[in-house]
């Protein structure tokens, strides 16, 4: 593999690894929202929704980290 293929895939790596924190932390940003509104209104159902969306972020930052580890083995 020449050096121009690593440095290109690599980039290509951490552009897909930003994307993802990108949409992560947009996610977040929505439970944030909804548990200030849950709590506020004593709202359970849309607490136990925020918990369940909670699952979502979780498998995208384990995907995160995969690829993380990756990248570095380039």
């Amino acid at each position: 593999m020449d050096n121009v293929h690593i440095v290109k895939a690599f980039d290509q790596d951490i552009e897909l690894i930003q994307s993802m924190i990108l949409e992560m932390g947009g996610l977040v940003e929505i439970q944030i929202s909804q548990s200030i509104n849950a709590f506020g209104d004593r709202d359970v159902e849309l607490a136990e929704k925020v918990r369940a969306d909670d699952k979502a972020v979780d498998v995208l930052d384990a995907k995160i980290n995969e690829l993380y580890s990756e990248s570095l083995k380039i």
